[in-house]
């Protein structure tokens, strides 16, 4: 078999590196749920100490990456001074879409003040339509054809 060019093999190598948390305080997390995107926006809510949230983020990520137009946003809700532990979750799950460390003291009561009926219990995953309003919200683990089916499969909220 011939070898391949390393320019082939490097970009997609680096395409498959895990993402760099980044930390983001509560008027950056609104701007990014109320903000408008090109596609629908999965974002889910996680914690490290959470077994069914870190058992889900792959599984999200490879939910979101069949649906061409929609992208994911995974935010941590770890306490202060979690960075670490929150970057290594997202290295040994593989994420590669983007993954922000909620900075409050008090996570659950921010997530209160931004999101109208926060469920106080994780995970929770919310799907945006392109202008920024909510469409769905899936509390617990939440199943494949649910959200695919809201991310536009047949039948779904966001139909292209």
């Amino acid at each position: 078999m011939p070898e391949r060019p390393l320019l082939f093999v490097l970009p997609f190598a680096l395409a498959l590196t895990p993402v760099a948390v980044r930390p983001v305080d509560e008027a950056t997390l609104e701007s990014l749920l109320r903000g408008a995107h090109e596609g629908p926006l999965v974002v889910n809510f996680f914690a490290t100490w959470c077994a069914p949230c870190a058992a889900e983020l792959p599984i999200l990520q490879t939910i979101v990456a069949a649906h061409p137009s929609a992208s994911a946003l995974f935010v941590s809700l770890d306490n202060l001074g979690e960075g670490p532990r929150v970057q290594a979750l997202v290295d040994r799950t593989g994420l590669l879409a983007p993954v922000v460390h909620l900075q409050a003291r008090d996570p659950a009561g921010t997530m209160a003040r931004l999101v109208p009926g926060w469920p106080e219990r994780i995970p929770v995953t919310m799907v945006f339509h392109p202008d920024g309003t909510e469409a769905a919200r899936f509390v617990g683990v939440v199943k494949a054809p649910e959200l695919s089916a809201a991310l536009g499969a047949p039948g779904g909220l966001l139909r292209p």
